[in-house]
């Protein structure tokens, strides 16, 4: 016994090859039904990746200004506190002066490292974001092929 070649959507009988052909028959309204079942949750699923993907979207560009002026006045800072702790230590400061300054300095760089790295997590999204916009694609294909069968099934039932 195989199973139905309409398993894969939902008919759960298993038939000799002979009685397929009369069982695809006589069931072709109930096929014909999950088959529908079936396009309408991949519609919806398309549906909400692509907000999703809008979403996403809309959130990379909105946030990406932001994060790249926060990075600009953040180096500036960093920057300024560089050039007061050069300061500092080239005026012969004491040894608790020369420590807070290297202390300043040593957190100025981890805070600049942390920016840097999500500046690259940030631009590691925009390739994802791409290849999931090929994914909604190639599912919004895969719709249009099964929307086509399944007018073409509905076409046959009627005629027959």
């Amino acid at each position: 016994k195989q199973p139905c070649k309409f398993e894969p959507v939902g008919c759960p009988e298993k038939l000799e090859n002979k009685h397929q052909a009369d069982h695809q028959k006589k069931f072709i309204s109930p096929h014909l039904n999950m088959v529908l079942d079936m396009l309408l949750q991949l519609a919806s699923n398309v549906e909400s990746l692509r907000d999703q993907d809008v979403e996403s979207r809309e959130n990379i560009r909105v946030l990406l200004p932001r994060l790249d002026k926060n990075i600009k006045e953040v180096d500036n800072k960093i920057t300024l506190l560089g050039q007061k702790c050069s300061g500092y230590q080239s005026e012969g400061a004491t040894g608790t002066e020369s420590g807070v300054g290297r202390e300043l300095e040593n957190r100025t760089e981890q805070l600049r490292a942390k920016l840097e790295d999500v500046v690259r997590k940030l631009a590691a999204w925009e390739p994802r974001v791409g290849t999931f916009e090929g994914i909604v694609a190639v599912l919004n294909r895969e719709i249009e092929k099964c929307s086509s069968q399944m007018e073409a099934y509905e076409r046959q039932r009627r005629q027959d």
